[in-house]
């Protein structure tokens, strides 16, 4: 299946190199291959990037093992015959799990890389070790390497230690990500490659995400980036740094004044307080922040000293994301961070959930509305976020003059109901595209309120209402769908655990029937009875061509009747990829299933089925 878009817009190599739209790390030709001709395909891009014939690019999606050895017999008949300067080989995350059997021989070897290669970038290669080592026994050879990557590509912990020690001629490198391989104590050898490096060593970005490094191996690389000064992006999350977070604060110190850092991932790190505490302070100089991730550690006291760094940082630092999910401060360190969090006019997105924020909540809202009536600010992270009614109702209330047109809040199951419905009619004039409401503890009478006031969100394009108890005011949801005008735009609605009445979901599925642009419907662990067969009627009001693409109707409960209707509707679905139809009573009906997956013709798309 070839990946769609641009060879230079692929998603996988995106989001391996580069520097967002600056990014110019991409080959001039991508080879691809369709599974269903079985061919290589070369795809060329003359967009005013660089050319260079001797440029290597290789996206495979879904591939199973004859898929793996015909792919790259084709390569090494296609370019690899000569040594390639820049190597993309990337497979898709299913490629993990799968085997390839590698024969002996040269056949395997397909990628001679030559010594002024510059770029080799390997994503989820886990199944071909004989290539992996291939490629391994070359980078010595390549001394003007800058971009390096093995995500998720090394089998074991030796393979791992092989590369850390062969990095060490390596003084060109800008990029490296070892990201997702079990590296382990190998950690020690990647420190004793950065340091021999010299004094100034060009280093850009690090990414060392899930490398299972224990609090030695992340005490050796922390201490050997101090001499990194030009690091912009680290990334380091879910390895034991524990009390090794002094050794970073020391590295950043030792940065200057103004360091060059601007990404920083620290999630679940488990740092101790006092580390933590020292890592925080140092980071007063980085003045040119943007991404900011501490999520999943507990920083106790330890917030005071984030809170001094952002005042630090100036009156309005570039600060966009900064994530503090389940982060375990206490009420006072709260209440700092979230006043000083005043000054970041630019924060985009901000995680807070799981968090008991208490009355220290009010401080959020008193931030928001200094950043002025239109903020940048499009995801607000709530969820299971502990505060008392009053502040909740001061959280919300600010968002009614401070909304923009991407704002996502996503809210907790003690949130004040009636105060959603405010804030939803506040919103009239504006462009509300995504709405989470899931799991709020609130009455029936409440739901009323805020069904209704979705009426006024004409441009919604994704709601989730799972896991709430609405009963029989459900029906006003119905309505609210019906003003939004004869053809919505509405793409993904979820509507799991919903508890409504059955006229509500009769109300709601005939509703539905104008979404002609819907592409996702999650009604899974919803009773509907007899109403099960509005689904089928559903269905066949959207007609043959409506893009629907994932339905969900696991544990629905629907009887045997309403299951034939709906099996029997499914004929009209011909774009349909996920079908969940587990916990209903099918019985003989299920004919009726294969019956409609031949009316979707010879290659329906259908990927998954329960």
């Amino acid at each position: 299946m070839l990946l769609p878009g641009k060879p230079h817009h692929n998603p996988y190599i995106n989001q391996c190199v580069g520097y967002g739209h600056h990014s110019v790390y991409m080959p001039s030709q991508i080879y691809r291959f369709n599974q269903l001709k079985e061919t290589v395909t070369v795809s060329d891009h003359t967009d005013g990037y660089s050319h260079n014939p001797h440029e290597c690019g290789i996206v495979i999606q879904n591939p199973d093992p004859s898929v793996m050895k015909c792919v790259l017999q084709a390569c090494q008949q296609i370019s690899c015959q000569q040594k390639v300067t820049n190597l993309y080989l990337i497979l898709a995350r299913c490629g993990k799990d799968i085997k390839v059997e590698e024969e002996e021989g040269q056949e395997w070897q397909v990628f001679n890389l030559s010594p002024n290669c510059e770029k080799l970038i390997l994503q989820y290669c886990i199944p071909l070790p004989q290539t992996i080592c291939h490629l391994i026994s070359q980078i010595q050879s390549c001394p003007y390497l800058t971009v390096l990557c093995f995500r998720e590509s090394l089998q074991s912990q030796e393979l791992c230690t092989r590369v850390c020690k062969q990095l060490e001629d390596l003084v060109h490198l800008k990029i490296l990500i070892l990201t997702a391989n079990p590296l382990g104590s190998s950690g020690l050898y990647l420190a004793e490659s950065i340091q021999e490096w010299g004094p100034k060593p060009l280093l850009e970005k690090l990414i060392l995400n899930q490398c299972e490094m224990p609090e030695e191996a992340c005490a050796a690389v922390l201490s050997a980036l101090s001499l990194c000064a030009q690091i912009k992006d680290l990334q380091l999350n879910d390895n034991t740094i524990g009390a090794a977070g002094v050794c970073f604060a020391k590295s950043i110190q030792s940065w200057g004044p103004e360091p060059s850092l601007e990404i920083l991932y620290l999630d679940q790190c488990e740092i101790q307080e006092e580390a933590s505490k020292a890592v925080l302070s140092a980071l007063s100089t980085c003045k040119q922040m943007t991404n900011l991730h501490l999520d999943n550690n507990t920083l106790g006291a330890a917030g005071d000293c984030l809170a001094k760094s952002i005042q630090a940082w100036g009156p309005e630092p570039p600060l966009a994301i900064l994530g503090l999910d389940h982060c375990e401060m206490p009420e006072e360190a709260w209440s700092a961070v979230l006043s000083a969090l005043s000054s970041c006019k630019w924060l985009k997105i901000l995680w807070l959930a799981r968090n008991t924020l208490g009355a220290a909540g009010a401080h959020l809202s008193e931030s928001i509305r200094g950043w002025g009536p239109e903020p940048p600010l499009e995801e607000l992270d709530l969820e299971q976020c502990q505060m008392p009614q009053k502040t909740w109702a001061a959280v919300l209330s600010v968002f009614s003059f401070s909304f923009c047109n991407k704002l996502k809040v996503k809210p907790s199951i003690d949130m004040a109901g009636v105060h959603i419905a405010d804030v939803i009619l506040a919103w009239e004039a504006k462009v509300l595209l995504s709405l989470d409401l899931m799991c709020l503890q609130i009455a029936p009478p409440v739901w009323t309120s805020v069904l209704q006031a979705l009426s006024s969100c004409k441009k919604l394009k994704q709601l989730w209402l799972n896991n709430n108890t609405i009963g029989a005011p459900g029906v006003y949801l119905a309505e609210s769908i019906l003003t939004w005008g004869p053809e919505p735009p509405l793409e993904k609605l979820s509507l799991e655990q919903c508890d409504m009445s059955e006229e509500a979901w009769v109300a709601v599925l005939s509703a539905l029937s104008s979404c002609k642009l819907l592409k996702e419907l999650c009604l899974s662990d919803d009773t509907f009875g007899e109403a099960g067969v509005h689904v089928a009627h559903l269905i066949e009001a959207w007609g043959p061509e409506h893009p629907l693409q994932r339905l969900d109707l696991d544990g629905c409960q629907m009887p045997e009747e309403g299951s034939a209707a709906v099996l029997k509707a499914l004929s009209f679905l011909k774009q349909l990829k996920e079908l969940w139809l587990d916990r209903n009573t099918v019985g003989t009906a299920g004919v009726y299933l294969a019956e409609s997956i031949q009316a979707w013709g010879p290659e329906p798309p259908l990927v998954k089925l329960h």
